[in-house]
């Protein structure tokens, strides 16, 4: 019972567009549970649906952008609690409710989230291999040493956790000054604003539970943000992106980014962090993404003779590699197996049932 009354303080919000087969299989996910779920769909078309479920709502506005979609459907959050969620990605609810009850004890944490996986098919079977391993709770008083943690390995971890609505909200805020003070180019630092202020309004426990499993899904069949799009010079390479903020930190791009984060974020446990310390978190970020690249562009030689061998190689050779050299990881059924030996807890039956959805 107090399970149930716990899952009812979390909404949880799919995005989708023009992937009406991933909804259908996600709306069967969920409707087992107790948690509120928000679909917001930007598709041209409304998808039509039968929902006999009261705990899942349904969405249509047509806009592209990711975002203004969040903000559309921000006003209709009605619980303590909230949480992203892509509409191909699965989280496991007993992390979610190890979460939830987490929040409930201690008032001075903004977020939780726990391990990172990342799962494929192949042969009828579903395997699930860890991803983004170094992330550890962030306990520190001062959120500057908060955000130097976090940033100094960043990943989209923290994007999707369970956060406190309040400081949902506030980053909402946040997002409509971007929108308003850097038009479109907004989206190509959109994700991370909510990072940021979370780490601004509180401390992050990270649960040792499996809690996001992202597909692990071809790059070129993604939805990438209008901005980013333009300027890719293949699908998930943003190369020109970093080397474009790198020449704009010089320029103190970030100005007014930075002061609409300490305008909106004011901690009720924590002093606020300085324009120069935040400044600094955000402007290292980028040399660091810019660094990265470089460092790429040394290699492309390497890089451009390894997709040769692998384009070469048939599909379904290079499947074969990877599944059985465990480069996918383990299959389900193994990992519930092997339970006592992974590096993770779970609950079998979350799995289980994770493996009856992906396999329909």
């Amino acid at each position: 019972m107090k399970d149930s009354i716990n899952q009812n303080k979390l909404t949880i919000i799919i995005a989708t567009y023009n992937r009406q087969s991933e909804i259908l299989k996600k709306i069967e996910f969920w409707k087992k549970y107790n948690f509120n779920i928000i679909i917001i769909d930007g598709s041209k078309k409304k998808l039509k649906l039968k929902l006999n479920n009261k705990k899942i709502k349904y969405f249509h506005k047509n806009e592209f952008q990711y975002h203004k979609r969040l903000i559309f459907v921000s006003r209709k959050i009605n619980t303590k609690y909230v949480k992203l969620e892509s509409d191909d990605d699965y989280f496991l609810p007993d992390s979610l409710l190890k979460s939830i009850n987490f929040l409930e004890k201690e008032k001075d944490y903004s977020a939780v989230f726990g391990r990172c996986g990342i799962y494929s098919s192949y042969k009828n079977d579903v395997y699930i291999n860890t991803i983004f391993n170094h992330h550890k709770s962030l306990t520190d008083n001062s959120s500057a040493d908060r955000l130097r943690k976090y940033f100094l390995n960043y990943s989209p971890a923290l994007y999707y956790s369970v956060t406190r609505k309040e400081v949902f909200l506030r980053n909402i805020n946040v997002l409509k000054q971007s929108i308003l003070n850097y038009g479109n180019e907004y989206e190509k630092f959109a994700e991370i604003h909510l990072p940021i202020s979370i780490c601004l309004n509180g401390k992050i426990k990270v649960l040792n539970n499996m809690f996001w499993i992202r597909k692990d899904d071809d790059i070129k069949n993604r939805v990438p943000f209008n901005t980013i799009k333009k300027i890719e010079k293949k699908p998930g390479d943003y190369s020109i992106m970093f080397k474009d903020f790198y020449k704009k930190i010089k320029r103190n791009y970030f100005k007014i980014f930075i002061l609409n984060l300490l305008k909106y974020n004011k901690s009720r446990f924590y002093p606020p962090i300085t324009f120069q310390d935040l400044k600094f978190v955000i402007d290292e970020y980028y040399i660091k993404c810019n660094f990265k690249v470089i460092q790429r562009e040394r290699f492309q030689f390497f890089i451009y003779i390894k997709k040769i061998i692998f384009f070469i190689l048939p599909t379904s050779l290079k499947k074969f590699i990877r599944f059985n050299l465990g480069i996918n990881g383990l299959n389900i059924d193994k990992i519930i197996e092997y339970k006592n030996q992974m590096n993770y807890s779970f609950i079998y039956k979350d799995l289980k049932y994770l493996k009856k959805i992906l396999m329909n």
